[in-house]
């Protein structure tokens, strides 16, 4: 998992698409206000586990390894985990820090595809 960010429906609002009034909120902020301060740790591993193990399904049923794929999850107010779509080649994200490391990530799959082992580098 490359990372997690989460999408606010806007006041009134169906929809979390920032142009309709949604706002992009912090993983973190949202599960301590949603779940307390001695749960968020346990949904944010849940919540990658479960990314995790739809990417696997997904990947398993199309029968080929998709190399990057982002998800959209809702979480109910009875706790249950909706899954509502994957996206293969999201190419971008808002978050600045989820987008360097989903390049960083990319470059090291195309890498392990391509079977080049770097030689040890001395100092």
């Amino acid at each position: 998992m490359t990372g997690m960010g989460i999408r606010v429906a806007g006041e009134q609002s169906i929809t979390t698409h920032v142009p309709q009034g949604g706002y992009i909120q912090s993983v973190d902020t949202v599960f301590h206000e949603t779940f307390g301060n001695e749960l968020t740790e346990k949904w944010k591993h849940k919540t990658a586990l479960l990314t995790t193990k739809i990417a696997q399904h997904i990947e398993k049923k199309v029968g080929h390894s998709l190399g990057e794929m982002s998800m959209d999850l809702g979480i109910d107010k009875n706790g249950d985990i909706w899954f509502f779509e994957a996206n293969a080649k999201p190419m971008e994200f808002d978050e600045p820090n989820i987008r360097q490391t989903s390049l960083l990530r990319l470059l090291q799959y195309f890498r392990y595809l391509s079977g080049f082992v770097p030689k040890e580098v001395k100092s």
